[in-house]
């Protein structure tokens, strides 16, 4: 297996788990699929990409940083 990021569990304004973390320059969200009861073949949980938002103050992030 090869780890790609690492989720955090959050919630929305509901109440309701969700798990989000960042892979690259996107920022990566799992909801439970609230629509499964409708359909039995539904996937169990939907994921989400976002373009992450930039940091005015954040350093520039070089590729080679990233490779380490």
């Amino acid at each position: 297996m090869i780890k790609i990021t690492g989720l955090w569990v959050n919630k929305d304004k509901n109440g309701n788990n969700y798990y989000s973390g960042y892979f690259g320059m996107a920022k990566v969200m799992i909801f439970k699929n609230t629509y499964k009861e409708d359909n039995e073949k539904a996937p169990d949980a939907i994921m989400y990409i976002a373009e992450k938002k930039k940091d005015p103050e954040a350093k520039e992030v070089k590729e080679e940083d990233l490779l380490k």
